[in-house]
């Protein structure tokens, strides 16, 4: 049996895939992530969003909501993350000299 090069490609890109998912089975790494991740404050910003949002659907759209409950989590992690967390850069300081810095292609 003869393999192409895109299969090849395709195997290896899956490979990297597959190590870079075990990667987020760290234990380690998770405790760290969880000693800064404001869980508890996560968790009740998405609980009053999910009841914001339920009184405003309809039956159906309930019903929906209630089956991925983890959506609403999800949601408020990221909009932390987005707001609280993170922070855009456009250009650093030197380090040797104070000064700003630009990009060099």
């Amino acid at each position: 049996m003869v393999i192409s090069n895109e299969a090849k490609d395709l195997e290896n890109q899956l490979r990297s895939y597959s190590k870079r998912a075990d990667s987020y089975e760290n234990a380690e790494a998770q405790e760290a992530a969880l000693k800064v991740i404001p869980i508890r404050e996560i968790q009740e910003t998405s609980l009053e969003a999910l009841r914001g949002e339920l009184k405003d659907l309809d039956d159906e759209s309930r019903e929906l909501v209630a089956r991925c409950p983890g959506a609403a989590l999800k949601k408020s992690l990221l909009r932390w993350f987005k707001e609280n967390f993170f922070e855009w850069v456009d250009t650093l300081d030197c380090l040797g000299c104070g000064k700003k810095t630009h990009r060099v292609a």
